[in-house]
């Protein structure tokens, strides 16, 4: 899959948003529990805010929110949406 110039990493998101999970094979054990988590291909996920620091980062998943640090979003990407 090539990237577009409109994708970027999940842990690159950097503002309060709404996000499209572009596909990916999960590689990582964080991958796959935050597959299990509802953080799957296609979804909606709302980026809701992140700590003082940076992580962790709060996002909203089909209404549950999830805290999860950075470095567990591994190589899922994501694209913007109004």
């Amino acid at each position: 899959m090539t990237a577009s110039s409109q994708d970027q990493l999940l842990s690159q998101v950097r503002k309060a948003g709404r996000y499209r999970v572009l596909p990916y094979e999960p590689t990582r054990a964080s991958e796959f529990r935050l597959m299990d988590m509802g953080v799957c291909p296609g979804i909606y996920l709302e980026w809701v805010r992140s700590a003082l620091l940076g992580d962790p980062v709060v996002i909203q998943v089909e209404g549950v929110a999830l805290s999860v640090r950075r470095q567990d979003f591994g190589t899922i990407r994501v694209v913007s949406v109004s």
